[in-house]
């Protein structure tokens, strides 16, 4: 009788905070605005540890977030995490850009996200660091910033922020960019090739 009393508990609260957090709640605030004290006590609606929040559209999962921790506020629907994990799966499913930081907002209705600090972003063979990332769903684009560095195979870069448009595949860096090319003048093609 125990054991059906505590199912029925831990039902009825997941159902309330999904409920809550799914739209129940109104005047969603813009995350920027959203300070969350980690050292005070915070009045929150469901606390979970080892959370999973997917998002889809038109029957395809466009990004997957895993955290360590998960605190769904009572300010609008807004979930704060820490060690979030996300991975935004790109247009082919065969892609993926894994993100990864220390602590987390995140507002799925809206399809927004804030992650900070020490921001570290992997697509294919490239590291993308900084101190803040911010993710709208809407426009598909992640900005970074705070000494935002780029390390590919062949480049690496630096600049104050950086814009990944994740639709398209671009990355707009600026301002302050310094860039460094590798070039490997032993390929075949740049064979013969003056470089100053």
């Amino acid at each position: 009788m125990a054991r059906l009393f505590w199912g029925m508990l831990l039902i009825l609260a997941g159902g309330a905070a999904l409920w809550y957090f799914l739209g129940a709640g109104t005047g969603r605030p813009d995350l920027a605005e959203v300070e969350v004290d980690t050292e005070q006590d915070q009045a929150v609606d469901l606390s979970a540890q080892g959370v999973e929040l997917l998002h889809g559209d038109q029957g395809s999962l466009k990004w997957r977030l895993t955290a360590q921790n998960a605190r769904f506020l009572e300010t609008g629907g807004v979930v704060d995490v820490d060690g979030p994990e996300i991975v935004y799966f790109m247009e082919d499913m065969e892609d993926e850009l894994r993100v990864t930081a220390q602590k987390g907002l995140i507002e799925q209705d809206d399809q927004r996200a804030r992650l900070w600090p020490d921001v570290v972003a992997v697509y294919q063979d490239n590291v993308i660091q900084g101190g803040e990332l911010v993710y709208d769903g809407q426009g598909e684009t992640l900005t970074l910033t705070g000494n935002v560095t780029f390390q590919g195979q062949e480049l690496s870069c630096s600049a104050d922020a950086l814009v990944f448009d994740i639709t398209d595949n671009v990355l707009t860096m600026g301002p302050n960019v310094h860039t460094t090319f590798v070039v490997d003048m032993s390929e075949p093609e740049l064979q013969g090739v003056d470089i100053q």
